[in-house]
């Protein structure tokens, strides 16, 4: 077991952040004491070595002014290199130095206040207000270093230099994961007679196409439509020994929502359908909800009527959030886990993790029952908000799938019901199709 001795000053985050590396990534046991008058955390092993981490930013802050200012975030980041790493890893707080032997360790590098950054994303909070962040104003996307699982390079670092001194306990033991998605924003493309004639509409106006018009009419009437492609999804993840989650909206119909009743007959077919098969139901809670619990309480108590599994886990509409408010709300709703937190426009790492873990309430300084599953990435990202050549795709797929794999993480992937067969999705569908398979061999 580690003592852990802490600064006097924002116990509760301090406390948080050594929870999250230490008992949820690492899985080891400690102890937590809190000191007057140092800025440092002091490990303690149980041989008596010790490993002195420098605290560059927490102790620097009023506590009556806290630490949710524009001003605190850097203006820059330093890099790290050295014999415990085997490549630079950006560091937001503090610096590259370290002094080592065989008993203490001494670094500058202040792992636990830029995890905390990362997984409490306070970043977001004080610069945009806006329901959806752009990622472009996020420090990870301006410092290019969106495509690291920081936090997940952090924990694999403290973790070696624990070792170099002669720690002995058994690390947590996680494997890779494949979680495949699906947000049910448009559940059928001939749902009803009205979406029938939109769809044929726009083939004439919009992509001015008769092979799509009279496409879409003999689909249409032999009851083949391109959206049910649910059987298709689960049959998937059965072959990657994982089981697929259908976040289905419960929302009032506006234009800013999903455009279905759970109502309809064909709307109770895909969630019995779900259900036989034993897959996992979520809601998907409306553009307007994530800001107001009496909105989120409504629509997640319309779905569990409809849905005897149960509702434990949640994705926003449109990915709108605000930290920590919806947070809290899911929490005290009594959801289990949020698969939000990922950037629409720009694949990778929003949270610096591809693991698990439990959120923070920045507000109310405290740690909440809620887990944040993080999201990797969605169709739309490489399709619609890049435009990338499919080979390109497939490079960017495969090798964030790598990254993933390497610190034995959650591969989160967001595959819309709606986008596989119509085009231009027809050409991406046989890279998501083709990697999927790879990973059930």
């Amino acid at each position: 077991m580690l003592l852990i001795n802490i600064p006097n000053n924002f116990i509760s985050e301090r406390k948080y952040i050594i929870s999250i590396i230490f008992k949820e990534f690492l899985g080891i046991s400690y102890i937590i004491q809190t000191c007057n008058n140092i800025k440092y955390y002091e490990i303690i092993l149980p041989n008596q070595n010790k490993l002195i981490i420098n605290d560059f930013f927490l102790s620097s802050i009023n506590p009556k002014e806290g630490y949710l200012h524009k001003k605190n975030i850097p203006k820059r980041i330093n890099y790290f290199f050295n014999q415990f790493v085997s490549f630079k890893v950006p560091i937001i707080y503090g610096n590259s130095k370290i002094w080592f032997s065989k008993k203490k360790i001494i670094c500058n590098q202040d792992v636990f206040a830029s995890s905390f950054f990362m997984l409490s994303r306070w970043e977001e909070y004080v610069l945009s207000k806006d329901e959806r962040i752009n990622p472009k104003i996020c420090l990870a996307y301006q410092f290019n270093f969106i495509d690291k699982p920081i936090v997940d390079e952090y924990t694999e670092y403290i973790w070696n230099l624990l070792t170099f001194l002669g720690f002995k306990e058994v690390r947590k033991k996680q494997r890779f994961k494949f979680i495949l998605t699906h947000d049910i924003d448009n559940p059928l493309k001939y749902y009803s007679f009205k979406h029938i004639f939109k769809t044929l509409i726009k083939d004439i106006v919009i992509y001015k196409s008769l092979s799509l018009f009279y496409k879409d009419i003999n689909a249409s009437y032999h009851n083949d439509d391109p959206y049910d492609k649910f059987d298709y999804f689960m049959t998937i993840s059965e072959k990657i020994h994982s089981k697929s989650i259908f976040f289905i909206m419960a929302s009032n119909r506006t234009k800013k929502n999903a455009d279905y009743s759970l109502n309809n007959t064909n709307i109770k077919k895909i969630i019995n359908k779900i259900q036989y098969r034993k897959h996992i139901i979520g809601i998907h809670s409306g553009y307007y909800s994530y800001n107001s619990e009496a909105i989120w309480i409504n629509e997640y108590n319309l779905l569990a009527k409809n849905t005897p599994q149960g509702i434990k886990f949640g994705r926003q509409h449109y990915l709108n959030f605000s930290i920590p408010l919806t947070w809290q709300i899911q929490n005290d709703c009594g959801l289990k886990k949020d698969f939000s937190l990922g950037y629409a426009e720009k694949e990778g790492f929003r949270c610096g993790t591809c693991k698990e873990y439990s959120v923070f309430n920045i507000l109310k300084s405290k740690k909440l029952k809620l887990k944040e599953v993080p999201l990797i990435v969605m169709d739309s990202t490489f399709v619609v908000y890049q435009k990338l050549d499919p080979k390109i795709t497939d490079l960017k797929f495969r090798q964030l799938i790598s990254t993933v794999k390497k610190y034995n993480g959650n591969f989160v992937f967001l595959w819309h019901n709606s986008c596989v067969s119509d085009f231009p999705w027809n050409k991406y569908t046989p890279i998501f199709t083709n990697i999927l398979h790879e990973e059930g061999k």
